[in-house]
């Protein structure tokens, strides 16, 4: 612990930012406390973690499906058939979380645990109570569940009708966010219904890289981001209509963005900003942002709808919302969460309008990073605090008096005990959390660190790590150890300052 006590020392001594996007000044001191109602959390991904992957009735889900098929294209041809066991070694994490002092837990519901074949006829009596048992446990300890409804993992008899580009998925996703609020409404205060739509459509329908490996381009991710939309605006009116009054709990979203940094003061600079941000964020929290009068961004709308002329559509590539559509989507949620981990430089593209159809076609910018940033063992992944700020406060510019939760932050590595660029990374996070209070007026509530184990990294495999916590996976016992970063958590929620 000197080791450590001597590190943060330095880090806040050395500590500095260049605001190129010229935010105000805004000074933070070792010590500065957070607001008293900010809650501090670690967040998993059911996939990621469970393993028991055909266990007690569970169902086939799109990774189980298609890495079961195809399992080369994992980086390490791995798969998460038993990962960190969680299934059986929930009480584990929860030990890990309680030692550590976290406030809440933000976890993931299997839908294919729940439903095996993704509908109410298939109801799984052992999957439910599976997750009666966890939230009974959470709650035990004195920590908060925070659940996410739908993390990456449809029910592969739901992919095999189209999945999120056929329209029906919304009632399928109704009756299955039913299901959950009644078993553990009375229990769970607040929901997130989707987990970055942008990573379910883009990569996953639209350019063929992850489950379901489905490659549309130009079509893809809007028919997915459109259904999506809807099937969240359903559940979120389910729940006005049928348990808030009883329940009263907060449903939201959980977004995922970038921040976006530019060379230059130019228009064409500009332009990129807004493009940037329309396709990434605003296509995806316009629907439920709040406003009153809603409308997706100008610019994407003229945009999509000029390509696809061009290339010889007869209307846009961007699906329309009818008028009841837009009124069901409005004000559809009671907080955003926040997905956030890195930042590009942006620059307006080179439009080629011979050039196939495309969600990054359409979109136009091209992304730079700087040779001077800290990367992590991801290879997208740097640190850049000053654009984490940025994003926060250009949502909060947008979307007046929005409650943001961080709903994921996180730096990977190999897995070492001694991490201690994690630690650096998360320093540097929380204290722009703090400007971002304290200087920009921003309304955030929440941090929530990804992950508090080592787990099952979707593509990567297992040789990429986000955890507070390392996990023995060679072992059958699947030993969860503290790192470094757990302490410096665990100091940072006891003294609720930042450090």
């Amino acid at each position: 612990m000197k080791q450590l006590t001597l590190f943060l020392f330095l880090l806040n001594f050395l500590t500095c930012y260049c605001w190129i996007n010229d935010l105000p000044k805004c000074d933070t001191k070792s010590g500065t406390k957070f607001p008293n109602d900010f809650l501090f959390g670690a967040a998993t991904a059911s996939y990621q973690i469970e393993g028991a992957w055909n266990v007690s009735g569970k169902g086939e889900n799109i990774w189980d499906h298609y890495l079961h098929k195809y399992p080369d294209r994992v980086l390490d041809h791995s798969n998460a058939d038993v990962t960190a066991d969680s299934y059986h070694l929930y009480r584990e994490d929860i030990k890990a979380l309680k030692d550590t002092g976290f406030n809440f837990y933000r976890f993931s519901i299997s839908w294919s645990r729940i439903m095996p074949n993704g509908i109410v006829a298939s109801l799984n009596a052992d999957g439910i109570d599976y997750y009666h048992r966890l939230i009974d446990a959470l709650k035990e300890n004195g920590i908060e569940p925070v659940v996410t409804m739908y993390h990456w993992d449809l029910p592969q008899t739901l992919q095999e009708f189209g999945g999120f580009l056929n329209s029906s998925i919304a009632d399928y996703f109704e009756a299955y966010a039913d299901i959950l609020f009644k078993e553990y409404g009375d229990k769970v205060q607040y929901w997130n219904t989707f987990n970055e739509p942008l990573e379910v459509c883009v990569p996953c329908y639209e350019m063929g890289e992850k489950p379901p490996f489905i490659e549309k381009r130009g079509e893809g991710a809007y028919q997915c981001g459109h259904n999506l939309l809807l099937s969240h605006a359903r559940a979120y009116h389910l729940y006005q209509k049928k348990y808030k009054a009883t329940q009263n709990g907060k449903i939201g979203i959980a977004l995922n963005g970038d921040g976006v940094l530019l060379r230059s003061n130019t228009t064409s600079a500009w332009e990129a900003f807004e493009r940037k941000h329309s396709w990434d964020v605003n296509w995806l929290v316009c629907p439920s942002n709040f406003l009153k009068n809603w409308q997706l961004s100008s610019i994407m709308i003229s945009s999509v709808a000029q390509n696809s002329i061009a290339e010889g559509y007869n209307k846009s590539r961007l699906p329309e919302f009818t008028q009841t559509e837009i009124e069901s989507l409005r004000g559809s949620a009671d907080f955003l969460g926040l997905n956030s981990y890195t930042s590009r430089i942006t620059e307006l593209g080179k439009l080629n309008i011979s050039e196939p159809a495309s969600f990054y076609k359409d979109r136009n910018v091209e992304d730079f990073t700087d040779p001077s940033w800290k990367r992590a063992k991801s290879q997208w992944l740097y640190s850049v605090p000053e654009g984490f700020r940025e994003l926060m406060h250009w949502i909060s510019t947008q979307y007046k008096g929005i409650e943001i939760w961080v709903t994921e932050n996180g730096w990977s590595d190999d897995g070492q005990l001694n991490d201690l660029d994690r630690i650096q990374y998360y320093s540097e996070h929380f204290r722009v959390c703090l400007q971002s209070i304290s200087c920009d007026n921003v309304n955030l509530k929440a941090f929530t660190a990804w992950s508090i184990i080592d787990n099952f990294e979707w593509m990567k495999g297992f040789t990429e790590k986000f955890g507070l916590y390392q996990v023995n996976f060679n072992s059958t016992t699947k030993e969860r150890t503290a790192k470094m970063s757990a302490y410096y958590f665990r100091d940072i929620i006891k003294s609720h300052a930042w450090k």
